[in-house]
């Protein structure tokens, strides 16, 4: 390793990583005491590092998180030690946050320069805050954990993962690998060698009323197996007035934004209905 990260008296986070300090005025100052951190929260963007740096400066958003990771490891911190995020809803006084970017779609796994960064970034604040180097997926536990385990309390969402065939935890999973570099680096130790990276699967496209073709299909079937279009939806591929009341009506069921157009995360909550629900 080239050496460990720490924060300075302000709360900013230093040492030998690619970061800028990007201060926003969405926080809570000094609502996250260090004797009250229960670790750190994996959440994914959903997008990429410049347009999550962009909403999060500004004030009539009403989000943020304490660090955003790209993937070729550049580090902004918007938030410093011991001030509050807006991240998690009821969380936000015990966990601090960390994005990490994926080009619009969850499906991508971490890759290895994000997982180093991450890792500089969890060993900085555990060595602050004093909680242990473990993965946790419980709001009771202590160390790394993720946005979904949270559940309603927490906005009901499925961050960093969202569920599909073949590799449901692309993110959530490689936190054991993360947290083995995180004792590399406390310890002074070579980097362990990543496991391999899961191939990426392939987002599906944003659709909104007036799409026509193959994709309208698959939302379609997938809508009616949901039981979310009473009657059940013509599959004719036109994305007419039927198909947005249907698409309403799911995303209201899945607490998501119901806004009718079907995105990265209505598509992950129609696959995680299709495999129907992790044991």
């Amino acid at each position: 390793m080239t050496g460990r990260c720490n924060f300075d008296n302000g709360g900013w986070l230093r040492g030998p990583i690619s970061i800028q300090h990007h201060l926003t005025g969405n926080r809570n100052p000094g609502s996250l005491p260090r004797s009250a951190a229960m670790g750190v929260i994996m959440h994914t963007m959903v997008g990429n590092l410049p347009g999550t740096d962009s909403v999060f400066r500004q004030r009539s958003f009403g989000a943020s998180a304490h660090f955003g990771i790209d993937q070729k490891g550049h580090v902004i911190q918007w938030v410093p030690l011991g001030d509050g995020a807006w991240h998690i809803m009821n969380g936000n006084s015990n966990w601090y946050g960390i994005e990490h970017a994926d080009n619009g779609n969850p499906h991508n796994p971490l890759t290895v320069a994000q997982m180093n960064a991450s890792a500089q970034v969890v060993e900085a604040l555990a060595t602050a805050a004093h909680f242990p180097l473990q993965s946790t997926n419980s709001v009771h536990g202590e160390g790394y954990g993720v946005h979904n385990m949270g559940g309603a309390a927490w906005g009901g969402h499925s961050c960093p993962d969202y569920p599909f065939a073949g590799n449901p935890f692309a993110r959530s999973g490689q936190r054991g690998h993360i947290l083995d570099v995180c004792r590399a680096i406390r310890g002074g130790h070579p980097v362990p060698k990543p496991p391999p990276t899961p191939a990426p699967k392939p987002g599906h496209p944003v659709l909104s009323r007036g799409d026509t073709g193959a994709a309208v299909k698959v939302l379609q079937t997938d809508l009616n197996r949901s039981g979310s279009a009473r009657p059940a939806l013509l599959v004719d591929g036109d994305f007419g007035a039927k198909t947005f009341d249907a698409v309403k009506q799911f995303q209201k069921t899945h607490k998501l934004a119901i806004d009718g157009v079907v995105g990265p995360m209505t598509w992950s909550a129609l696959e995680h209905v299709k495999l129907g629900p992790r044991k």
